[in-house]
């Protein structure tokens, strides 16, 4: 299986195909593509009837699946992230099924291919129950991996074979059951020591342990290891103990808040909650000091080749990568311009699937030996 890869800049949607594909051209026409994956931003999502059925109209011969993501490529130095990425296979031998799951319906139909089945799988987390799709198609598939999108802005346009689709889940069945394959690296909660609220009203927190707490806040974010304070500066979460209210809960005993401000000058901090006085609340962040080493370890297998497979992250983890991106990996340099931002990663093996884990980064690896399109070095076949 042979891909090649191509992303465009351009805003306009029609004109972005015209440049990727002008990229592509040469290496398409040797060898025709049977499967064409296109990665748009969600702003797109007017058009996307449009841009379908012009993708399909191009390439009558091969199956076509388009995704809008919340955003595309990591902006690394200020750079803005493509709003088009084109993922083109050539694979005479394999044979790809489309797919698509109503997200009214509650009957699972899977086609009946011979041997094992490989699945990249696309499913809007805001209208499918995710979870328990992925346990039944784990179930039924040799190889499962894919995207899970959750994006605030409602219900995703998914668009195969030029026809669209609004929510569900969609994908492609193959009959190679190493496809499509995916790795999820759940980022761990690095908490801070609990205080006490010692001063503040309502959603104002003024003093923790008799210390301004601006200042307390400030403290702790320094012992953070670089990445994890990376990550700290784009949100830190306040965690209230809730017994402190009376109530009980099975799950934890403290509730996350949002930060909404901080008042240096005043030392005072705002969280979108109520607090009381004497409540015992602590800091929260999201680590990725563990995941960093992970993931460059996993995207640099040999088996994989080149280039590095697709970035799979929440728009909460993108400081992560940032951070290693500055730290000159040339690995992650490589993985940021195939970056999808906004998602999760979706796992799994034959009979088990791994839960979709919505605070994680992952590895999307399209079929083993990937190879790079024109602006890599020259693509050399692989089995199909």
């Amino acid at each position: 299986m042979l891909w090649f890869h191509e992303a465009s800049y351009d805003p306009d949607p029609l004109r972005a195909l015209d440049d990727a594909e002008s990229a592509l051209h040469v290496a398409c026409a040797i060898h025709r593509p049977q499967l064409i994956i296109a990665f748009v931003v969600a702003k797109w999502g007017g058009h996307l009837a449009e841009f379908a059925f012009e993708l399909e109209r191009r390439h009558r011969q091969a199956l076509t699946l388009i995704v809008p993501v919340p955003a595309l490529g990591i902006p690394c130095f200020g750079n803005v992230g493509p709003n088009l990425v084109l993922h083109a296979a050539h694979a005479p031998r394999s044979r790809f099924l489309p797919w698509y799951h109503e997200p009214t319906s509650d009957k699972l139909r899977v086609p009946a291919i011979p041997g094992p089945l490989g699945l990249l799988l696309f499913a809007d987390c805001n209208s499918v129950q995710i979870d328990r799709l992925v346990l039944e198609l784990g179930a039924r598939t040799a190889g499962l991996a894919g995207v899970a999108l959750a994006p605030a802005w409602g219900t995703v346009p998914f668009a195969i074979g030029g026809e669209v689709h609004k929510g569900g889940a969609m994908g492609v069945f193959c009959d190679n059951p190493s496809f499509a394959e995916a790795d999820s690296f759940p980022l761990a909660t690095v908490h801070s020591p609990t205080m006490i609220v010692t001063a503040g009203t309502g959603g104002l927190i003024e003093t923790l342990d008799n210390r301004p707490a601006a200042a307390v806040l400030s403290d702790w974010m320094r012992t953070l290891h670089p990445a994890d304070f990376a990550q700290a500066r784009h949100g830190v979460v306040v965690e209230l103990d809730l017994r402190a209210q009376g109530i009980q809960s099975h799950d934890s005993d403290f509730a996350t808040c949002r930060m909404i401000g901080v008042n240096e000058e005043h030392g005072v901090l705002q969280i979108d909650a109520p607090t009381r006085l004497y409540q015992a609340v602590r800091f929260a962040v999201k680590s990725g000091a563990t995941a960093i080493p992970a993931i460059v370890v996993r995207a640099a297998a040999p088996e994989y080749g080149d280039p590095a497979p697709i970035l799979l992250c929440q728009e909460e983890s993108v400081p992560i990568i940032e951070y290693a991106f500055y730290q000159g990996n040339s690995r992650v340099q490589n993985l940021a311009r195939w970056a999808l931002r906004g998602v999760a990663p979706i796992a799994g093996s034959q009979g088990q699937s791994l839960p979709v884990h919505r605070h994680s980064v992952g590895v999307l690896h399209l079929s083993q030996g990937a190879f790079p399109g024109p602006q890599g070095s020259a693509p050399t076949p692989s089995d199909a």
